[in-house]
């Protein structure tokens, strides 16, 4: 709702050639459904939920994890969104390695683990937690290391 400023979902006016002021749509939202502040704890609370529940599907704990594959983002949005909450530290994220790409969409996590992977900084049985969020989508991943490529030079 926060991106469709009041608009129904479907049909889409995207296509109907007319300018999208995301601003307005999103002061369409803070006037009418709620605070942008609670939307943002709502956020908050959705990302930790996740993460709960992905790691109770994976019968793992977040000390389980070797690394926390995050989203290639500025290092206060990894501190907030990831490391305060979690409380973990930098160096357990891949923020280091992502602040030298920058954000390539849905690909953040699959360079970064493909940087553990060919630094040798995996080793089966190895696990991971994968998250990705962007302002209106979450996803959430644990992943096990079997066994590590040949072409990853291990």
């Amino acid at each position: 709702p926060l991106y469709r400023g009041g608009e129904p979902l479907y049909p889409p006016a995207a296509g109907q050639g007319r300018r999208i002021d995301m601003r307005e749509r999103a002061e369409y939202f803070r006037d009418n459904v709620m605070s942008l502040t609670d939307a943002a704890e709502l956020r908050n609370r959705a990302r930790l939920d996740l993460i709960d529940r992905t790691l109770d599907e994976a019968d793992r704990k977040l000390a389980d994890m070797t690394r926390v594959i995050c989203g290639n983002a500025a290092a206060y949005m990894v501190q907030h969104d990831l490391v305060e909450p979690l409380g973990i530290t930098m160096e357990r994220t891949t923020w280091q390695f992502g602040r030298g790409v920058g954000h390539t969409g849905a690909s953040d996590q699959l360079l970064s683990l493909n940087h553990l992977l060919v630094t040798g900084q995996l080793t089966a049985g190895d696990h991971l937690l994968l998250y990705g969020g962007a302002p209106a989508t979450l996803s959430c991943a644990v992943l096990e290391i079997l066994d590590v490529p040949e072409w990853a030079g291990a």
